[in-house]
């Protein structure tokens, strides 16, 4: 799983979060990502947590870190700013060619795009805005034919009302 989130610093300028959650023995391990701003450009992020050291995928780079209680899930941090030329909304994103292999409900999982994106809206009547945060990471560990829930105890910093809503899955493009 993932999400992205972002902070208001100053001006059109956000601080932006990715996390991922991985399976840590996995080579679609990432040291660094490709974030579309939204704005018509990207710019490739590096890993922000972890000790430096050989990644899964052989690389020499941050490792990202191990999620306390769980023995093979790894946390992973790409942050970094971007300043936008002005209002708008903006669709940040994130597309890696693979996700964690092993996926039951994705046929070969390893090789299907993982992709998650936010809104960013910039307004100056309406003022800065920054996005909700949760408090729980998504490890979703469900079994055939048992409820599953999820709660990602999210919570917003500018005190802004939370709704949501299911969408179909996104992926490759």
């Amino acid at each position: 799983g993932g999400e992205i989130t972002f902070r208001h610093v100053s001006g059109y300028t956000y601080e932006i979060t990715v996390t991922t959650v991985t399976y840590s023995p996995s080579g679609a391990d990432r040291c660094e990502l490709e974030v579309s701003w939204g704005d018509g450009t990207s710019e490739i992020v590096g890993r922000s947590n972890g000790e430096y050291g050989v990644s899964p995928s052989g690389y020499y780079c941050r490792c990202g870190e191990m999620l306390s209680g769980y023995r093979d899930v790894r946390i992973n941090k790409y942050v970094t700013e971007h300043t936008y030329a002005g209002n708008g909304q903006f669709v940040i994103s994130v597309e890696d060619p693979n996700r964690n292999y092993g996926v039951i409900n994705i046929p070969n999982s390893v090789n299907v795009p993982f992709y998650i994106e936010t809104l960013l809206v910039i307004d100056n009547f309406i003022g800065t805005n920054s996005s909700p945060l949760t408090t729980m990471y998504p490890v979703d560990r469900a079994c055939v034919n048992k409820l599953f829930v999820s709660n990602a105890g999210a919570y917003d910093p500018d005190g802004d009302s939370l709704s949501y809503e299911l969408v179909a899955c996104k992926g490759a493009n």
